[in-house]
């Protein structure tokens, strides 16, 4: 009888471990966390500040024009990838004039990511100012003038070329005044700058927003910007120089009467050279002032004047839709949206493979505004994101630290939240 009861327990033993399914294995969260959100020391009445990464040392670099929208100063900020907050800023030079019609870019140079470059606008002089660091944003060379006089400039943005072994090529600036883009190019010190010159050569047609300049390998530029509705894009031909490096026009995504309609454009070149464009699509007229929220793309560049345009969301986005990459080829996107009196943000991640992570969406207690973005990869891959907020006072830089697990992280549990405590993959 006791051996009978054994064969049975044994029995119904076997019947549960084939019945009853393993515990799981921990997976790794491949979808974007929000680490937590911190506002930038002494930013205020910040208009179109912009983001940049250092990846030999994770480093992120922020910069934005700051002041009492007549008495402004030019605030870089920098950090380790991995930390939520910024110390106190560095003060690059003055800024005068109204924030909303000034700005400032920060960049790094592809083969050598200790440099970084800046420039802003002093709107009392009509001048464009230009300083470099060679030691990854702890200390800065003298100031340069690369454009003055003439116009109304607006939103400065820069890039340096470079290439393997880290030697420096040209300078290239762009900026709007008032309904035309121009650009100049200067040698890496900023110097010998080859005069202003119209972006879209003899086609003048009406300018909207910022213009993007991106820079990839092997001495790789690209700039990309929207007039009369279309986004266009020029990419640096090698085999010429001066302004001829820039002459050649491609569209990347054409007007068609007033049913697409393209605003807000970014531009990233990753590891391979591959040029990506991201953009928004108007659903109403742009002689609105470009308030009207559209459907979210990019377009990836195939070929000359050939650019395959995707759908990223369909949620719509106010402002820039801005897009950047990292070491590893990932792409990093970050919008935002106000509607019916909500206002959120939007990062995604885009891989290497072609496939996307979920959207992170966030709801903001405040209306906000202009977002950018960039990437890095350390112990996360993480995508940092900022945007105008604009609280009591006049509008501020507000940041943004997203993680997803990079390549060398192991399977964890992550607890979803505001913020969260630091663990080490």
């Amino acid at each position: 009888m006791l051996r009978i009861l054994n064969v049975f327990l044994i029995g119904l033993v076997l019947a549960s471990m084939t019945v009853m399914p393993p515990t799981p294995p921990v997976q790794a969260q491949t979808n974007p966390v929000l680490v937590g959100t911190a506002d930038l020391p002494r930013s205020r009445h910040t208009k179109y500040g912009e983001l940049a990464a250092s990846w030999n040392t994770n480093t992120v670099h922020a910069i934005a024009v700051n002041g009492d929208n007549r008495k402004n100063d030019t605030f870089y900020w920098r950090k380790s990838d991995s930390s939520l907050t910024f110390p106190e800023p560095v003060d690059l030079g003055d800024a005068g004039g109204q924030t909303d019609y000034t700005g400032a870019d920060v960049a790094t140079a592809w083969h050598n990511q200790n440099v970084v470059v800046a420039v802003w606008l002093d709107q009392d002089t009509d001048r464009i100012y230009f300083r470099r660091s060679d030691d990854g944003g702890q200390t800065w060379g003298g100031t340069r003038v690369v454009h003055r006089g003439g116009g109304f400039p607006v939103t400065p943005k820069v890039g340096i070329r470079s290439f393997p072994g880290g030697g420096l090529g040209e300078v290239v600036i762009t900026w709007r005044d008032p309904e035309s883009f121009y650009y100049t190019i200067c040698n890496a010190q900023g110097e010998e700058c080859i005069g202003r010159q119209y972006l879209d050569g003899d086609d003048r047609a009406k300018a909207y927003g910022q213009a993007a300049i991106a820079v990839g390998p092997n001495g790789a530029l690209g700039i990309a910007y929207v007039t009369g509705a279309t986004v266009y894009a020029r990419i640096w031909d090698a085999t010429k120089s001066g302004a001829a490096a820039l002459a050649t026009r491609e569209t990347v995504a054409a007007q068609n009467g007033s049913i697409d309609r393209y605003f807000d454009t970014t531009m990233a070149i990753d590891r391979d050279g591959e040029i990506f464009v991201a953009y928004r699509r108007l659903d109403r007229k742009l002689e609105t002032g470009g308030a009207d929220q559209g459907d979210v793309f990019f377009s990836r560049r195939t070929g000359f004047n050939s650019w395959p345009r995707s759908r990223i969301s369909n949620v719509q986005s106010r402002g820039t839709v801005a897009v950047a990459t990292d070491p590893i080829g990932n792409l990093h996107f970050f919008w935002v949206r106000a509607r019916d009196g909500a206002n959120e943000y939007f990062y995604t991640k885009r891989l290497p493979d072609g496939g996307f992570t979920n959207n992170y969406i966030g709801s903001s207690p405040v209306f906000i505004a202009n977002g950018m973005v960039t990437g890095t990869l350390s112990d996360w891959s993480y995508g940092h994101g900022a945007l105008e907020a604009f609280v009591p006072g006049g509008q501020i830089m507000r940041y943004y630290l997203f993680r997803t697990p990079g390549d060398n992280c192991v399977a964890q549990t992550i607890t979803i939240g505001n913020a969260l405590s630091g663990t080490n993959p």
